[in-house]
């Protein structure tokens, strides 16, 4: 069958929600139009099918490692280009910058009206989006690219590799910079302390927790720059969104017991309402709070429970794979779908091109990847 590559508990998981889903998309109280529906109910299942896309396409494990060799090169291609209008932005400006890539009315819309955020004395970040849309999608891009690279790093035949790979390691990281995306400060120390965790690699904790304190008393107490500006505003912005989701969300939770249906909280609707949806108790803007408004109190469950089955799932390909190389690919893959879903809590990163095809795909390849070890050793129904 189309999904036959999963676990009980994973397919389980993934009829429950899409059962959800449907009786949603059916939901008598759901004013949307039908087509905005079928943009909701596309939003929400139409990248599950990446899971056997991923799994039919891979027939070897050396396949998916030069899926990853290749993706780590063309990933050169993205930072390259957001280093390069992050150098002319402080050149000859913001604005003239973006006028070289994008026409006027695109550049505004890609930048968020050309926004800037002062984080030190001299130092300001801007929205850059590099070769995507929207910067947000080059920032989930971003996160997903440590994947393939580690991968490739590990899989490296000689020192002319590993320096290549390396290479393209640090790139990642300026461009993760040169994105303009606060986020990005918080959420890739983050991955390598997830990364640190499912390794089981307590000594780099505490290298990084180390690390981290000592960098943060210099700032704080030398004040270097005024660099403590971005902290204090990473700390401003948490306590906000910690508020709306805390202070009003049990409200905001109870008022949508039932849900609303498909697509009244889904921001791709715009193309068919011209109306922009406002999700959450002010305006918060939390993937749990999409899915209680659309999906209501059995999505907020079946959402949790596809989360858990993911993992476990994950975490049980890991366990049987021998090979170390392949182990770094799982658990760094695991960290990524990790930091997805922490990213949840504060905004709707998952459902947004490429993460949301990549999660499923790559997903698909894994799945496959456990089903080549089982066939190996020799498993019942592998």
């Amino acid at each position: 069958g189309l999904f036959s590559m999963m676990p009980a508990n994973l397919k389980f998981a993934f009829f429950f929600i899409f059962l959800i889903i449907l009786i949603q998309f059916f939901n008598p109280y759901n004013s949307m139009s039908f087509l905005a529906k079928i943009i909701g109910f596309k939003v929400w299942l139409f990248y599950y099918l990446m899971v056997p896309a991923g799994f039919y396409y891979i027939k070897d494990k050396n396949q998916l490692v030069d899926i990853c060799k290749l993706l780590s090169k063309i990933l050169i291609i993205p930072c390259s280009l957001a280093i390069i209008q992050f150098i002319l932005v402080f050149r000859i400006g913001f604005q003239e910058t973006m006028n070289l890539f994008y026409s006027p009315e695109i550049a505004n819309l890609v930048t968020q009206n050309f926004t800037k955020f002062s984080i030190a004395s001299n130092i300001e970040l801007v929205r850059i989006p590099s070769t995507f849309s929207f910067p947000t999608q080059f920032s989930n891009y971003l996160l997903f690219s440590f994947v393939p690279v580690l991968t490739c790093l590990n899989f490296a035949e000689n020192n002319k590799e590993k320096l290549f790979y390396t290479f393209i390691f640090f790139l990642i990281i300026f461009a993760s910079i040169a994105s303009g995306i606060r986020g990005m400060y918080i959420y890739i120390p983050i991955f390598f302390i997830y990364y640190s965790i499912i390794n089981r690699k307590i000594h780099n904790l505490i290298l990084y927790g180390a690390l981290a304190s000592i960098i943060l008393v210099l700032i704080y107490n030398f004040k270097f720059a005024n660099l403590d500006m971005l902290f204090a505003d990473i700390k401003r912005l948490s306590n906000l969104y910690a508020a709306g989701a805390f202070k009003d969300g049990y409200g905001y939770f109870l008022n949508n017991f039932f849900g609303n249906g498909v697509g009244t909280a889904t921001y791709q609707t715009i193309n068919i309402t011209g109306l922009s949806v406002q999700v959450g108790p002010n305006l918060n803007e939390s993937y749990f709070f999409k899915v209680t408004t659309e999906l209501g109190f059995f999505g907020i469950l079946a959402i949790t429970l596809l989360y858990l089955s993911i993992i476990k799932t994950l975490l049980n390909c890991l366990k049987l794979e021998e090979k170390k190389s392949f182990k770094i690919l799982i658990s760094t893959f695991i960290t990524f779908y990790l930091i997805m879903i922490t990213q949840n809590i504060k905004s709707m990163h998952i459902d947004l091109f490429p993460s949301n095809i990549l999660i499923f795909l790559f997903l698909g390849m894994i799945l496959k990847l456990n089903h080549i070890n089982q066939m190996k050793l020799g498993y019942p129904n592998s």
